[in-house]
């Protein structure tokens, strides 16, 4: 059995000012996506920040142990670390692009803030993204 990890998450920071139309660009990059369009020069980008993200998720013990557990206890599988760099490089845009359509389509997600900005620009934002689902 070939079990494939796929992870579909994104987060950040933002200033409240430009929260809105950092969300705009999000929807629209995202509705590219699900119709199935991804330039070279976005792959490779999502790779580059992907190794990124790898190499800085092995600082500490914490980060470690993390990458470790979620396979381990679900299924006694422990995953090869140094497998990671070329399973990155290895991503093909229909993998991206079916990956997203999966997340989409399980309609499973949640838009997480900590502000002291009122409810209605969190609702507007949570709007944005709904669209997509």
């Amino acid at each position: 059995m070939v079990f494939t990890i796929r992870l579909w998450d994104f987060g950040g920071q933002v200033n409240v000012e430009t929260a809105e139309k950092l969300f705009d660009i999000i929807v629209r990059e995202l509705k590219k996506v699900l119709a199935g369009s991804i330039s070279e020069e976005d792959l490779e980008s999502v790779k580059s920040y992907s190794l990124g993200r790898y190499q800085m998720g092995a600082q500490t013990v914490g980060q470690v142990s993390n990458f470790y557990v979620g396979r381990y206890f679900a299924d006694d599988f422990v995953r090869d670390y140094a497998a990671v760099p070329d399973s990155i490089l290895a991503v093909t845009p229909d993998q991206l692009i079916e990956t997203a359509r999966q997340f989409f389509a399980s309609n499973t997600w949640t838009l997480a803030a900590v502000t002291s900005e009122e409810k209605e620009l969190l609702t507007k934002l949570y709007d944005k993204l709904d669209k997509l689902f």
